[in-house]
């Protein structure tokens, strides 16, 4: 039976260090390995033919480790049936041996598992997963360090690693381990991770403690980053994750927390989307191809058949010019005889022209007497118009005088307008004075009248009203009809 130990992490996160004690515990690795180098002086631990093959499968997407953006749906599809599938497996065949535990480590496998789980599971061999988490800060720093990346896309890759890396593994044996705890305490996180994911308990006792703590030299860790920097410098969603990754690497994940790790992952690929759309994507991946052998061999090649198409065209154009030319020096030359002919022609109608002026010009002698005459009759004209304006002149200042008499009348009418107006006020208020007095009459004829009663009642020797008993009745009589009058 085979069982193959998966070591997922982000670059830098610990991976390397985590491998190396699994390489002092006798765990097979392979047989080529990358060699050391400055950045990592203790080694890497990596199989050459499994980072070779890769990022060979990032290539053919025109992406790389440090490519943020997400691969296309489905793209494990691309190579059914192709040689490197093949070739794979034939590593996977002669690299893991039976009874043996093996392990195969490169940070790219956080997202290009979908494309090993199958091969292993065609070969039999049992996949387990060592997920190892490490601040993403420090990753940064690092990364920043070695590779000159800013703080935010360093961030993003490790959100992108970790994202797909817990993903693609949640349906098998696996097991999160800080980088911290492997410091701390490598013994101790190493076998609790070995018995969570189904594998037997590792002899640390054939590992001498002073190679173990030679190999984990904490003079190489050169970035620390704590939960106040988090805060401070990393965007909530990555902390988040950061912080559900270490939670769940105390014990056993529950449902809930793996529906955050979904919400939070799902919160980031919509971020993604926004950020990273098909305009994006379709103009970072021609930015690409033009460095690469296959875009040059294509370019000139399209130049070539450009210059092909280019070379014909001339000499089918320097052909039809040539033809054309020809043609158009025959009709050029026709044209030149029948000007020729037409000037003849028209050297002829010169000809009879002159004569016909020299005709006219005889002709023109008698009416010169009859110009003369005519002039002299304008010049007589032109003195009685002469007269006739100085006439108009004495005739325009004339109506200038009438029109300033008129304007005089105007105002003089406009006056005795005013003056009518007056007048007719002052007839309104006589006629109402008028009106007034004869209201007056009115009112003594009542009186005399009343008075006349009185009289000829004495005369009669009738008892009659007295006079002041008259005058109430007139009073009463004024207020209830409204006017002095009595009816007779």
């Amino acid at each position: 039976m085979k069982n193959c130990l998966i070591v997922l992490g982000m670059h830098r996160s610990g991976t390397s260090a985590f491998t190396g004690i699994l390489d002092l515990l006798g765990v097979n690795l392979g047989t080529k390995m990358l060699e050391t180098q400055r950045d990592n002086p203790k080694g890497f631990f990596e199989n050459k033919y499994v980072v070779l093959a890769n990022d060979c499968i990032l290539e053919s997407f025109n992406s790389a480790w440090d490519d943020p953006i997400p691969l296309p749906q489905n793209w494990p599809a691309r190579f059914e049936n192709s040689q490197l599938l093949e070739d794979a497996r034939a590593f996977l065949r002669t690299d893991i041996p039976d009874n043996q535990l093996s392990a195969l480590k490169d940070p790219r496998l956080c997202r290009l598992l979908p494309f090993w789980l199958p091969l292993l599971k065609a070969e039999n061999i049992t996949p387990r997963i060592a997920l190892v988490i490490r601040n993403p800060l420090e990753i940064a720093d690092s990364l920043q360090r070695r590779n000159g990346f800013s703080l935010e896309k360093s961030l993003v890759l490790w959100m992108q690693y970790m994202l797909e890396a817990e993903r693609n593994s949640r349906h098998l044996p696996r097991d999160f381990v800080r980088f911290e705890a492997i410091l701390h305490d490598p013994q101790q996180s190493i076998e609790r991770l070995f018995h969570n994911v189904g594998l037997d308990k590792p002899n640390f006792s054939a590992v001498q403690p002073a190679e173990l703590d030679q190999f984990l030299d904490h003079t190489l860790r050169h970035h620390d980053a704590s939960e106040e920097d988090l805060k401070a410098r990393c965007h909530n969603i990555i902390a988040d994750y950061y912080r559900l990754l270490c939670k769940i690497s105390e014990g056993d994940a529950l449902a809930e927390e793996l529906a955050a790790f979904d919400d939070v992952g799902d919160q980031f690929q919509s971020n993604q989307q926004l950020f990273y759309n098909k305009d994006v994507v379709l103009a970072l991946e021609r930015a690409k191809e033009e460095n690469t052998p296959s875009w040059y061999h294509t370019k000139l090649n399209r130049i070539k058949t450009q210059f092909d198409t280019d070379k014909l065209f001339r000499e089918y154009r320097y052909l039809a010019n040539t033809e054309h030319l020809y043609q158009e020096r025959i009709a050029l030359h026709r044209k030149v005889q029948d000007q020729q002919n037409d000037g003849l022609a028209l050297k002829d109608e010169i000809t009879n022209l002159q004569k016909e002026i020299s005709k006219l010009q005889n002709q023109l002698l008698t009416p010169h007497i009859r110009i003369s005459d005519l002039r002299k009759q304008i010049a007589a004209d032109k003195n009685q118009i002469s007269v006739l304006q100085q006439e108009v002149v004495g005739q325009s200042s004339e109506n200038t005088g009438l029109r300033s008499e008129i304007a005089n009348q105007r105002d003089e009418i406009t006056i005795l307008q005013s003056a009518i107006s007056t007048r007719l006020e002052e007839i309104a208020a006589l006629e109402n004075e008028v009106s007034n007095q004869q209201q007056a009459r009115l009112t003594l004829q009542n009186v005399i009248s009343a008075q006349k009663l009185v009289i000829s009642a004495l005369q009669n020797r009738k008892p009659v009203a007295s006079a002041s008993d008259l005058c109430l009745t007139g009073r009463k009589h004024v207020l209830e009809t409204g006017h002095l009058g009595f009816e007779r």
